[in-house]
């Protein structure tokens, strides 16, 4: 069997496994300390997620260059054309 049918496999069956026993733990478990627990974790994670994102996303913009300005850009544009034609001339 392939790997990625095996992963797939995987894949599906904890997934199943995850949700049903999720879905136990929270409405069907009369432990009530259990019920507290099994949305606490997850609304942390994905608290947790979300801040990281951020994070990222400010990090990203703190390390980039800033762009430069469009005169210059169209300015070495036609610089380039100007070389390729002469070149094309030859």
């Amino acid at each position: 069997m392939r790997l990625d049918r095996l992963l797939g496999i995987f894949l599906f069956t904890g997934g199943l496994l995850l949700s049903c026993g999720y879905t136990w733990l929270l409405f069907f478990s009369h432990l009530e300390r259990l019920k507290w627990w099994a949305i606490a974790i997850p609304v942390y994670f994905i608290i947790l997620a979300m801040a990281f994102v951020a994070a990222w996303i400010g990090w990203i913009m703190v390390t980039t260059p800033p762009p430069k300005p469009l005169g210059d850009v169209t300015e070495e544009m036609r610089e380039k054309l100007e070389k390729l034609r002469k070149e094309l001339e030859q």
